[in-house]
């Protein structure tokens, strides 16, 4: 029976997250972070019969004010709160380019000394892609 149990568990996480990335857009890792404390306390809650329950609220407990101090922490976090992004229109040529060299143009196109990148979205229609930057 804990097999079955566990075996169908895998498959639901696998089909929750599965559909949450792929179906809709992108989420934030706070986002995605809260989504699976709630599933596996859920899940939790289902698993561990009544006769725990001190036990399974301690778990509950201890979880959620993890969550909550991790929250905190992150908007406290000045390396996080300072950070802003951007997004450029580039050619579907800045593919081509290697890191080095992406980097570099967009340095020149954006006078940022530190940043981040990553490709938001391709439109082979215009021959154009967004480029996300976090600086």
């Amino acid at each position: 029976m804990k097999v079955e149990v566990s075996i169908g568990i895998g498959f639901g996480l696998f089909a929750i997250f599965s559909i949450l990335r792929f179906r809709t857009e992108s989420f934030s890792i706070q986002t995605i972070t809260f989504l699976f404390v709630s599933i596996t306390l859920s899940m939790l809650d289902v698993l561990l019969p009544i006769s725990n329950l001190a036990f399974l609220l301690g778990i509950n407990l201890v979880i959620v004010s993890a969550y909550i101090l991790l929250i905190y922490l992150e908007k406290k976090s000045p390396a996080i709160s300072e950070k802003n992004t951007m997004e450029i229109i580039a050619t579907l040529d800045f593919l081509k380019l290697n890191d080095g060299e992406k980097k570099e143009f967009l340095k020149e196109n954006t006078n940022f000394e530190k940043f981040s990148f990553q490709v938001k979205s391709i439109n082979l229609i215009e021959n154009s892609l967004v480029i996300k930057m976090t600086f």
